[in-house]
């Protein structure tokens, strides 16, 4: 028969051609079973033979029922491994069932096997010797009843290892070495610990945000230390009845010790074990109880080795019990990867992508994929390869034979798919941001620089900041009378610059309960962190940081949430590669420790535009409207003197509306158009308030701040 044809043919009829041709037999875990499938002679592994009941060889060898004969027919397929066998499931199936590992017709070639069928030899037991090992294994017979499953190669479970080594990971070099430690040091010198009073470690906390890695990393450890991989899902668990999520528990750690050398890998295990407090339920204490005391009872090292590692995204939210001497003894941060380290995790899946990418491309897309993790580089290289596709589909002549051998990626398609993968840190919080340009954004040529040297020379220049010993600054505010295009400038800069972007307006972060505002300032940084490089923007920073002791009421909200954001900026958690830029209309209403260096650097007054600027402004947004010839902008820009830039641009607004109203079929804006608007349109910020900016700006100390040469 064709591969073409049995590569079309379901697995569900491979299924029922394995029981029917195998009806009677008695199979454990590791046995071998064979199947004649359209002509191709098939060989499969067990992976795990669950039922009720079961005999052992012992039994079989006894049993009057069956004489010897018969016996050695109805195990002539069968073959019994004295080495490991293969990991069976931690779950447990339903009765009579027999789970089948085999490479499926579509995923290979099957060609017909030449090897007779494997004989069953059943050692003879040494007298005196009952409790032998061949006499321990549990066997079950095939029948009609029987379920069977067939899993792809490599994919066997949840708590199978897919073999992958440490050398198909990359980006995490530094936490694979301190895990190669933790497993290869004791297994290498016994005897120097043993020496010394030291006891191997039991197991390892691995903490870090989604998708960074740490269940690839535990099933690295699994396969390069030769050992099982066995799972255990904290949320998968708990159950409502008593006592089962205590048995539950035990049998998987039974399991994991049966199988040793083992890897017991609890992933989220802060759903398992949370902290035990005043509003734990009772069934969360005894599940925490009972994985201290079943971590405790395990055998020690040298006869059972199990290595525990448990996985968490909140790693605070875990019980410190666990995390004692004895338990899980060292903890691992799994972070986002740097620059170096997308770079790394970007060869390994391209390694296997057929791509027309060149070496200087992949290195340009590692350095704009800020805040990605593992899992968001291989999905954006999941959506670079659908957008192949679908440029190659659009082809009407493109056949399958042709899109197998022709799609490819190429740098359009990485870049686009770059676009579309936000990381995983931002989804909460990310925003959709207007598309402003510099360009867009008329005169403020000093703003401009300023903003430059703070968020964006820090990172495209980091060489020459550390050939000089220069400190990136942390922080900017942007001040001075409303409508000056401080947000504008913070837009643009969020689209010029490629970094991510959190906007924050002050009264959001508060709350009436006592505790939220602290916890969503600290939920703001982290998320901020990990998703590094990174801009947080305050706008209207001056509700949020007002002077402590100016709020009144029992609760001082307010002065908890300026200590929290002041232990954020410059604690002793530092805070790399997050720029603040805050804007406010009134900079002397912001408490004081803040304004101080090393939280917010550079101070920058953006006062009402000159004439050059106006210019600038009116010429940008009366370049997208059609003009009369009529129109002077010199002459516009000398009578918008004293007017902010979202009035000048609210003067073109109006004119524009003039001209419809008094022709709706109107084709040009004519200067008596904008004469009019100006009627309409004075400017509201009065010569006392912008000499109040200028006297805070003179007083505050000029060294510090800057003043752009804009009025």
């Amino acid at each position: 028969m064709p591969d073409e044809k049995l590569q079309q043919v379901s697995v569900l009829e491979l299924q029922r051609c394995i029981l029917q041709q195998n009806l009677g037999v008695f199979v454990r875990t590791g046995s071998k079973l064979q199947c004649r499938f359209y002509g191709h002679d098939l060989r499969f592994t067990v992976l795990s033979a669950k039922g009720e009941g079961g005999l052992s060889s012992g039994d079989l060898l006894r049993s009057s029922s069956v004489d010897g004969d018969d016996l050695e027919e109805k195990l002539q397929h069968l073959t019994v491994s004295e080495g490991h066998s293969s990991p069976s499931a931690s779950k447990t199936p339903r009765p009579s069932s027999a789970q089948v590992h085999s490479t499926p017709p579509q995923r290979m070639p099957l060609t017909p096997s030449r090897q007779g069928p494997a004989a069953f030899n059943t050692p003879k037991a040494p007298e005196g010797r009952a409790g032998s090992r061949i006499s321990s294994a549990v066997f079950h017979r095939i029948t009609i009843g029987t379920e069977v499953t067939v899993m792809e190669e490599g994919s066997v479970g949840p708590e199978v290892s897919h073999r992958a080594g440490y050398d198909q990971i990359g980006g995490l070099d530094r936490e694979i070495q301190q895990l190669r430690e933790l497993v290869e040091v004791p297994a290498r010198h016994p005897a120097t610990f043993s020496r010394f009073g030291l006891k191997p470690p039991r197991g390892a906390l691995l903490f870090g945000p989604p998708g960074t890695g740490k269940t690839l990393l535990a099933r690295a450890v699994a396969a390069e230390s030769g050992a099982s991989l066995v799972v255990l899902d904290g949320p998968q668990v708990f159950s409502k009845y008593y006592g089962e999520t205590e048995a539950a528990l035990r049998n998987v750690f039974k399991d994991a010790v049966e199988r040793a050398p083992s890897v017991l890998f609890v992933d989220e295990i802060d759903a398992l074990c949370p902290k035990r407090e005043a509003g734990t339920s009772s069934q969360e204490a005894r599940a925490v109880s009972t994985l201290v005391a079943l971590l405790d009872n395990l055998p020690p090292m040298q006869e059972k080795w199990v290595l525990v590692l448990g996985a968490t995204n909140r790693p605070n939210n875990v019980d410190p019990s666990l995390r004692q001497p004895g338990r899980l003894d060292r903890e691992l941060e799994i972070g986002v990867p740097t620059a170096s380290g997308r770079l790394q995790i970007l060869r390994k899946i391209l390694g296997n992508v057929r791509h027309s990418l060149s070496d200087e491309d992949i290195v340009e897309t590692a350095d704009a994929a800020h805040g990605l993790t593992g899992a968001d580089l291989a999905a954006m290289c999941a959506e670079a390869a659908l957008h192949s596709l679908d440029r190659h589909l659009k082809d009407p002549t493109a056949t399958d034979a042709v899109l197998s051998h022709e799609v490819e990626l190429n740098m359009a398609d990485v870049a686009a798919a770059l676009k579309r993968t936000k990381p995983s840190a931002m989804r909460e919080v990310s925003l959709e941001i207007p598309k402003v340009r510099w360009s867009d954004i008329g005169g403020m040529e000093e703003v401009k620089l300023k903003l430059r040297q703070a968020v964006e020379w820090p990172w495209k220049h980091r060489e020459a900041f550390e050939r000089l010993g220069a400190t990136p600054p942390h922080g900017l505010l942007l001040y001075g009378p409303p409508g000056c295009s401080k947000t504008m400038v913070a837009k643009a800069l969020a689209t010029e610059s490629g970094l991510n972007f959190i906007a924050i307006k002050g009264p959001e972060l508060f709350s009436k309960w006592v505790g939220d505002s602290e916890r969503a300032v600290r939920e703001l940084f982290r998320k901020a962190r990990t998703a590094a490089p990174c801009i947080i923007f305050f706008d209207e920073i001056d509700a949020l940081a007002a002077h402590r002791g100016s709020t009144s009421g029992s609760s001082n909200v307010g002065d908890r949430v300026i200590a929290q954001l002041l232990a954020e900026m410059d604690g002793i958690e530092a805070l790399q590669d997050v720029v603040l830029v805050a804007a406010t209309n009134r900079p002397d209403m912001i408490d004081q420790a803040l304004m101080r260096p090393g939280r917010l650097d550079s101070i920058v007054y953006v006062p009402l535009p000159d004439l050059d600027t106006r210019r600038e402004i009116l010429r940008i947004n009366l370049s997208k409207r059609p003009l009369g010839d009529s129109v002077s902008l010199d002459d516009l820009a000398r009578k918008t003197e004293g007017y902010s830039g979202a009035e000048v641009v609210a003067v073109c607004q109006e004119a524009a509306l003039i001209a419809l109203e008094e022709d709706i079929e109107a084709r040009h804006i004519t200067a008596l158009h904008l004469e009019a608007a100006l009627q309409l349109v004075r400017p509201r910020i009065s010569q006392e308030t912008v000499q109040y900016y200028e006297s805070y700006w003179a007083s505050t100390g000029k060294g510090r701040h800057s003043r752009p040469g804009l009025g």
